[in-house]
């Protein structure tokens, strides 16, 4: 099957299952799908799919409330950060007073809120920095230069951190642009190599982070002293389930895809057409794909 073939095919799917998604979230609810349907109605050209993103965009504003919650993975900043996305790409007009009431809701965090994600969250990242830096806003500095970052990682220094947790904080530092003159004194390279070898060492992450982490390493350009090349030797991973936060990076990866074996890919989402449910409708699932393919 060629894959613009199965691209259509899950479209398709997304388009008319869309309603078994119940959260407005990011990562696993409406918002992944309707900056899907967005991006494929301008591939394509086809209005219906830019009309079902309007119908789900309007439902998404009308229940973004202060009871959700205002984590990036599936709350505010995540819906937030999804539709500046849309607006600074001209699929949607709208403006900045949008924000306004969610920007005091996400900065309003402590360092400790920002922390405890850990524990509240399903795939959790650094909400706060991956948010500031698309909000432009006073706070951008705050929460993205690297004492920030250092402070973080030393709150954390006893616990095990997800590979996708530290992927967020690697690539906040490299994003930021209060972070461009970097201080060849500074602890994060020491302290995110020493998260990060625990981290491996406890398998607490997917394929799909861990080649998420490599590109990331290697855009940052570390010094010598520390050994990422036997830490993340060079390896064949071929991840089948898309991973979300690929898309979220890719101003700095200069890609929006993982190496995968389109083979595996391609019989996976055969199967998933067939045994659909919920989960599999999501960024992690056939909508990270389809977008993977298109962005």
């Amino acid at each position: 099957m060629m894959k613009t073939d199965l691209l259509c095919q899950v479209a398709n799917t997304l388009y008319l299952n869309h309603y078994q998604v119940e959260s407005i979230g990011l990562q696993d609810g409406r918002m992944g799908i309707t900056w899907f349907m967005y991006q494929y109605a301008r591939k394509s050209g086809w209005k219906q799919y830019e009309e079902l993103g309007d119908y789900l965009l309007e439902q998404i504003l009308n229940n973004t409330h202060t009871k959700i919650s205002p984590d990036f993975s599936n709350g505010i900043a995540g819906v937030c950060w999804c539709i500046r996305h849309l607006i600074d790409n001209s699929f949607i007009e709208a403006d900045d007073d949008v924000f306004e009431n969610y920007n005091t809701i996400i900065y309003n965090r402590t360092l400790n809120d920002c922390i405890q994600e850990l524990d509240t969250t399903h795939n959790p990242v650094y909400t706060n920095g991956l948010y500031a830096l698309y909000t432009h806003t006073k706070e951008e500095e705050e929460f993205t230069q690297i004492s920030y970052l250092e402070k973080i990682l030393k709150l954390t220094e006893k616990r095990t951190l997800p590979i996708g947790f530290l992927n967020s904080i690697l690539y906040v530092y490299l994003a930021s642009t209060f972070n461009e003159q970097k201080n060849s004194q500074s602890e994060f390279e020491q302290l995110f190599y020493l998260h990060t070898t625990k981290a491996l060492q406890a398998n607490f992450y997917t394929k799909s982070d861990r080649s998420i982490l490599k590109l990331l390493v290697e855009k940052a350009n570390f010094q010598q002293s520390m050994n990422w090349n036997n830490l993340l030797p060079n390896e064949i991973i071929t991840p089948i389930v898309a991973n979300w936060q690929i898309l979220i990076y890719a101003p700095i990866l200069n890609s929006n895809k993982l190496s995968c074996n389109e083979q595996a890919v391609e019989q996976y989402i055969k199967e998933k057409l067939i045994n659909l449910t919920p989960d599999d409708l999501s960024l992690n699932g056939l909508t990270g794909w389809a977008l993977q393919q298109i962005v």
